[in-house]
């Protein structure tokens, strides 16, 4: 297993599979960036892994969501990479107040034991108004370290969103 792989998060909108959008906060919170979504709205999550790695559990808020590997988009082809989805409702989640952001918290379990924790930063708006508004996410991209011998949590060196 190489000592060193990249994770890309891709985050659409079921409806339309049109993207998500992102906004720059400064540093008045946890995250500099905040993802903005909408209340009452399934969005489907792509993971990539490369090089590839086999995904075996997935949690989102500590809830274990159903998951399939999918076929690699045209552009990655080539590559040594593997990709999986799953769709993510926020039918449960209220709209965020003014100046209120939420932490949503991801983790893979990966093969060979591997864990790998991470979060993203969210505010929910009621309708695609304010949610539009801003630079579309493209991915949030991850620099991942395999942890030492002996040891299972990977290392996020580094996380940005494109």
């Amino acid at each position: 297993m190489a000592s060193h792989f990249d994770t890309s998060l891709e985050l659409r909108s079921k409806r339309g599979s049109k993207p998500v959008f992102y906004k720059h906060d400064g540093t008045r919170f946890s995250n500099s960036v905040t993802i903005k979504l909408c209340v009452g709205q399934t969005y489907t999550m792509y993971v990539y892994f490369r090089p590839s790695l086999v995904l075996e559990k997935w949690l989102i808020q500590s809830e274990r969501v159903n998951f399939s590997q999918v076929q690699l988009p045209r552009k990655w082809v080539k590559e040594d990479a593997s990709v999986f989805s799953a769709d993510w409702s926020t039918e449960h989640f209220k709209v965020s107040k003014k100046g209120q952001r939420e932490e949503i918290a991801l983790h893979f379990e990966l093969e060979r034991g591997l864990i790998l924790n991470t979060s993203i930063q969210v505010k929910f708006y009621t309708g695609d108004n304010h949610a539009t508004w801003g630079q579309p996410m493209h991915a949030l991209e991850l620099s991942c370290d395999s942890p030492a011998q002996g040891q299972t949590n990977v290392n996020v060196r580094r996380g940005s969103i494109v």
